[in-house]
């Protein structure tokens, strides 16, 4: 199982892929624009870098991330766009935004510099799959993160199981074997073993919980087989 990535308790709730984020930007929340480009600047940044990586765009990254942005966000932009209860999932609906500006942008340069498109190495095909793969990773980590807040959140107050969060943070932050981790705890590590067993099980809780805030109403086999991908993309 892949871990959580190393993530400090910040004290605060996780802001999830969920509806109370979009119910904050659809009725002018003060906050809401704030905790959107929060949640969702990297996932973009990562795509754009790696989409125009030593390239010739490489110089509109930060144009691109804010454009990006500013299509998402602004009155009767992609956000105030989206339906939750439609059949595009946000990850999805999120990466025809960023690649649509991305094209924008690009067009836009060409025409500018009055330049044919560059050629590329790689057939525009396996590109676009390379790139969506990129992005779907970017989107993991994201959801990883959060599931790790949450289930340091779900800890709070009770020493075992904060000891159990530290335990994946060790084991997958620090890329420590349970029997190192055992000899610096001092502990045993056949009982840091059954302790490892619980603690997966946690996280994979906390994980179930962040994705079915993402994806309301999906079916609990079809939920079990996306916190599989997405752990298989962050192996």
């Amino acid at each position: 199982m892949a871990g959580p990535p190393d993530q400090k308790p910040t004290g605060t709730a996780p802001d999830a892929t969920r509806l109370s984020l979009l119910d904050a930007l659809r009725s002018g929340t003060k906050d809401g624009p704030d905790r959107f480009v929060a949640a969702y600047e990297p996932l973009l940044r990562a795509y754009l870098r790696a989409r125009w990586a030593g390239g010739r765009y490489a110089g509109l990254l930060e144009d691109g991330v804010q454009e990006a942005l500013l299509d998402c966000l602004r009155p009767g932009g992609a956000m105030e766009r989206y339906d939750p209860a439609g059949a595009a999932r946000l990850r999805s609906y999120l990466y025809s935004v960023v690649r649509y500006t991305a094209l924008r942008l690009e067009k836009r340069e060409r025409r500018d510099a009055r330049k044919p498109i560059d050629g590329v190495a790689e057939s525009v095909p396996a590109r676009e799959a390379r790139l969506s793969r990129v992005f779907d990773r970017a989107w993991a980590n994201l959801v990883l993160q959060r599931a790790a807040r949450r289930m340091r959140e779900d800890a709070r107050g009770d020493e075992e199981a904060v000891r159990r969060w530290e335990l994946l943070q060790l084991r997958f932050g620090e890329d420590l074997p349970i029997r190192d981790i055992a000899t610096r705890w001092d502990v045993p590590a056949e009982k840091l073993h059954r302790a490892y067993a619980r603690a997966r099980k946690e996280f994979e809780a906390a994980l179930r919980a962040e994705l079915a805030e993402e994806c309301p109403g999906i079916p609990p086999g079809e939920l079990g087989r996306e916190c599989e991908a997405l752990l298989e993309l962050c192996a």
